[in-house]
């Protein structure tokens, strides 16, 4: 079963983004492993040109933990962005993708080109925990600090394994933008 799994989705979260005082609030979705159902739902997303079932996933979320995004009172969903060469290589950010789902259901804005991938760093996927770190680091910038300031928003990615990418995010943007308020929201987070 790939659908949620109540609050170990939480529990990994929160071992991955343990020690973090930047995020005010974390969930998932589901569990992803390389062999479960979850695991194909990402592949199709990201490789085989499925934006729209990032879509309909975000719709889902957004349904399954509409009380957890209410109650954090939202005001603004920040894709986690591609750098614009891989984003011109898929064609779409699935991350946008899941936002868009989100927003379809619970009319919460998405704020784009904001948040900057500045450095084409390489994937992920093969790196340890370490080499993730290092290969993120700098990676962002804030464009246009006052658009986000004083603004509750949530951080949006598709995966979250070591939590590298979406540390480097929140530091970025605490570090840029006065007096936010950050929540992470991925669709699935990893079994390490």
């Amino acid at each position: 079963m790939f659908l949620k799994n109540g609050n170990n989705n939480r529990m990994l979260i929160g071992k991955v983004l343990k020690e973090n005082d930047d995020i005010e609030d974390y969930n998932s979705l589901f569990i992803y492993n390389k062999d479960n159902k979850t695991a194909n739902i990402i592949h199709e997303i990201k490789y085989r040109n499925r934006p729209q079932l990032a879509v309909e996933f975000g719709r889902i979320a957004a349904n399954e933990l509409k009380n957890w995004f209410l109650h954090n009172h939202i005001d603004a969903i920040v894709p986690v962005p591609l750098h614009k060469n891989r984003l011109a290589t898929r064609g779409y950010n699935q991350a946008t993708m899941l936002a868009t789902g989100i927003q379809q259901e619970l009319d919460i804005n998405i704020v784009e080109n904001c948040l900057v991938r500045v450095i084409d760093n390489s994937s992920q996927t093969t790196k340890n925990a370490q080499e993730r770190r290092n290969n993120v680091k700098g990676i962002f910038n804030v464009a246009t600090p006052e658009t986000l300031a004083g603004k509750r928003i949530l951080l949006i990615d598709d995966v979250m394994t070591t939590g590298a990418t979406i540390k480097e995010c929140t530091r970025t943007l605490k570090s840029q933008v006065d007096n936010i308020k950050i929540f992470v929201f991925t669709l699935a987070t990893a079994v390490v």
